[in-house]
């Protein structure tokens, strides 16, 4: 039990991940969308928005580039980064 911090943290369960956002951001725009993207392990990424604020064109390129990624497994979200990155090879984040 902790006294002091935080009393909710994320799971492996997604529904539940997303139930706890949906509690922190009471807003209807909140939009969950998932995609398929690997080949064999069949991983499912979740882009969680809120409508009126994203910046169409961006939410639109991750889109794109979500569905034309060719790999068969997404181990952790750090080899996800540097898939949909711009520059893969740039020494910092983008």
């Amino acid at each position: 039990m902790v006294i002091k911090g935080p009393k909710e943290a994320f799971t492996e369960n997604i529904s539940t991940n997303i139930s706890l956002i949906r509690k922190r951001i009471k807003n209807q725009n909140l939009i969950v969308e998932s995609n398929n993207t690997s080949k064999r392990s069949n991983n499912e990424v979740y882009i969680l928005y809120i409508h009126d604020l994203a910046n169409k064109e961006m939410l639109l390129k991750i889109k794109k580039k979500l569905d034309s990624m060719d790999i068969d497994s997404i181990q952790n979200l750090s080899l996800l980064e540097q898939e949909i990155e711009d520059r893969p090879k740039s020494m910092f984040p983008l």
